[in-house]
């Protein structure tokens, strides 16, 4: 009985068109996560891919929860195939992923008051000595901002 009541909720979280955007998420996830976006200030052979730049959008199209264990599957998987190790540096890469797939998910009433999350994160960033060097790594949180500022139809 618990088992059919767990695939009745499925159902209301999961579309068909929430599948095909799961589907089309992971290969583009998987492509993505291979394109180096920026180099990190600070690190060797560490970079911004595009998928942590799109990544978080999961949320918005699949809701909070759906859209956290998408981001994490294809993180998951990109550890498994390209045999990355647990560090702390990829958790910290981590960890932000899931906290915007959730934001962007949870956030769909377009209150302003969530802008201040954003801001927060970008005066704080800036306010570190070593975040002030890389300012412009700030700027990735305008995103959130630049969502809810823009009308209903735009964003």
């Amino acid at each position: 009985m618990a088992l059919g009541c767990f695939t009745m909720e499925l159902k209301k979280i999961m579309t068909k068109k929430g599948f095909v955007f799961l589907i089309l998420f992971s290969a583009l996830a998987f492509a993505g996560q291979r394109i180096n976006f920026s180099a990190l200030v600070g690190t060797d052979n560490q970079f911004f891919t595009l998928f942590q730049f799109f990544g978080p959008i999961a949320g918005s199209f699949l809701g909070p929860v759906v859209g956290v264990a998408a981001v994490l599957i294809a993180e998951l998987a990109n550890f498994f195939t390209v045999g990355s190790e647990w560090t702390a540096l990829n958790l910290v890469r981590l960890l932000p992923m899931l906290f915007a797939a959730y934001y962007f998910g949870v956030n769909k009433d377009r209150m302003k008051v969530s802008i201040v999350v954003p801001l927060a994160a970008i005066a704080l960033f800036v306010l570190h000595p070593i975040g002030r060097q890389a300012w412009f790594f700030s700027l990735y949180w305008t995103i959130p901002i630049i969502v809810k500022i823009l009308p209903q139809k735009y964003s």
